[in-house]
């Protein structure tokens, strides 16, 4: 008899939710698979047609994240020196950051899985990597910087309650980027107190 998509789609979903749940709590290594189940509402034999075991759900939640955010990248064209389109990729970064919002906070948060932090940066990596040719040793710092630097600034964002909205966000990481962090600050600053 053949499983209904739809079904197992659901049954799996409704396994990530109670691990989600759980992991929002307490380390990875403190959570069992009777926990997972007991909150799902299916047995451990349900649970492992669908994982291997605990790390195996955060891994595959971990995996999807990625693979959203090459899907949606891969909507925009290639980045160029065109500010306009690294604010369109700033904008879909962003918007993509706001859906997995809740899951990407605790990944990346004290709680959160280290390996995910690099995995999430290696794939704004690679985005710059297929818009630019480069392959020097320094491009390598350039790049994990450009990748640290996005990752920390939304992250911080979603965690003050994005105070200021998305288009002075997308604003001023752009100009960060373009002008460099110490200049835009001291600009801000004699802007400031000018007034």
């Amino acid at each position: 008899m053949k499983k209904n998509p739809t079904q197992t789609e659901a049954t799996r979903e409704t396994f990530k939710s109670a691990f989600w749940r759980l992991y929002g709590q307490k380390p990875i290594d403190r959570i069992t698979v009777k926990e997972i189940t007991d909150i799902a509402g299916y047995n451990r034999g349900t649970f492992y047609v669908y994982y291997k075991d605990v790390y195996d759900v955060l891994e595959q939640i971990e995996q999807e994240i990625i693979d959203e955010y090459y899907i949606r990248s891969e909507i925009i064209p290639k980045m160029a020196n065109d500010t306009l389109e690294w604010s369109k990729d700033l904008e879909v970064f962003i918007q993509f950051y706001d859906k997995y919002e809740s899951y990407i906070s605790v990944l990346l948060g004290q709680q959160g899985d280290p390996s995910f932090t690099h995995k999430f940066k290696e794939a704004i990596k690679k985005r710059f990597l297929e818009s630019f040719d480069h392959s020097g040793h320094k491009d390598e710092y350039i790049l994990e910087y450009i990748a640290s630097a996005q990752v920390g600034m939304i992250s911080f964002w979603f965690r003050q309650g994005k105070k200021i909205p998305i288009g002075e966000m997308i604003s001023l990481t752009k100009d960060i980027m373009f002008e460099g962090a110490i200049k835009v600050f001291i600009e801000k600053d004699r802007s400031r107190k000018a007034f």
